[in-house]
C-alpha cells in the first residue's frame, strides 16, 4: 500500500432502463434481472443523492413502497440492510427478492390499487476523480478528510467496501496497515453514513480523530 493517501472523489452518471414495475410483484421481477450496478444505483449509491434530495428512506425501493404504493410495512422491511451488509451483491439481491417473495404470500388475495407512478428502474457508472488531496501522517489526513468532498467519504467509506475483500474501507486500512495507528482506524470505521449521511460521518470520523491526535500530543 502506497506510503501517501490520495484522496479521490467520485460522480455517477445515470442511464435509463427499459424497465418498469407497476406494483410489488412486478418490483420481484424486474429485481430478478436487473444489472448490478442498478441494484448499487437504487440502494447505496442513494447516498451520493441525499446531498441534494433528502430522502425519507435509505434506499429507492423502500422510498416507493411508502410514497407510491402507500406500504409502510413493505418499505420498512426493503430498507433494513445495504448491499455491504452482506457477502456479494448477489446475496443482496437474493435479500430483497426475500423479502418481496414474503410480503407477496401475506397480501390479501383482492386486487392491489395501481401504484401513483411506477417504479423505473435506473443504472449508475461511478467515475472517481482526483480532487488534489494527499496525506502521509494522521494530523495531515484528518486537515485532508475535512476538507475532501462528501463524494471522496462515499468513495473511500463506501464503495470501496465492495471492491475488495478488506472490509475495512480504504480510509481505516490506510490508518491502521501505513500510518500503524488501529484506534484511529477504529474511530473511521463506526460511523454509519446510512444512518448519519456522509456529512454526518465524516463529523464522526473527525472527532474520532480528534480524540487520538489529542491523547497523543
Amino acid at each position: 500500500m502506497p506510503t501517501t493517501f490520495r484522496f479521490w472523489g467520485c460522480t455517477e452518471l445515470a442511464q435509463s432502463l427499459a424497465a418498469l414495475a407497476g406494483g410489488e410483484r412486478e418490483l420481484l421481477e424486474r429485481l430478478e434481472q436487473a444489472p448490478q450496478d442498478s441494484l448499487l444505483y437504487h440502494t447505496a449509491r442513494t447516498l451520493l443523492r441525499r446531498r441534494a434530495a433528502p430522502l425519507a428512506w435509505p434506499n429507492d425501493f423502500a422510498n416507493w413502497a411508502a410514497g407510491d404504493l402507500h406500504d409502510p410495512e413493505l418499505a420498512e422491511r426493503l430498507a433494513l440492510g445495504t448491499p455491504f451488509d452482506f457477502p456479494s451483491v448477489e446475496a443482496y439481491r437474493e435479500h430483497l427478492v426475500g423479502v418481496l417473495d414474503d410480503h407477496l404470500s401475506r397480501l390479501s388475495p383482492r386486487p392491489r390499487p395501481t401504484p401513483l407512478r411506477p417504479f423505473r428502474f435506473l443504472r449508475g457508472h461511478l467515475a472517481a476523480v482526483p480532487i488534489g488531496l494527499e496525506a502521509s501522517d494522521l494530523a495531515g489526513f484528518r486537515a485532508a478528510l475535512a476538507e475532501a468532498d462528501e463524494s471522496s467519504v462515499y468513495f473511500h467509506a463506501v464503495e470501496s467496501l465492495g471492491r475488495g475483500v478488506d472490509r475495512r474501507g480504504d480510509f481505516a486500512a490506510y490508518v491502521e496497515d501505513v500510518l500503524g495507528e488501529p484506534a484511529a482506524a477504529a474511530a473511521l470505521r463506526a460511523p454509519d453514513p446510512f444512518v448519519l449521511g456522509l456529512g454526518g460521518a465524516r463529523a464522526r470520523m473527525l472527532e474520532g480523530l480528534d480524540r487520538v491526535l489529542g491523547r497523543a500530543a
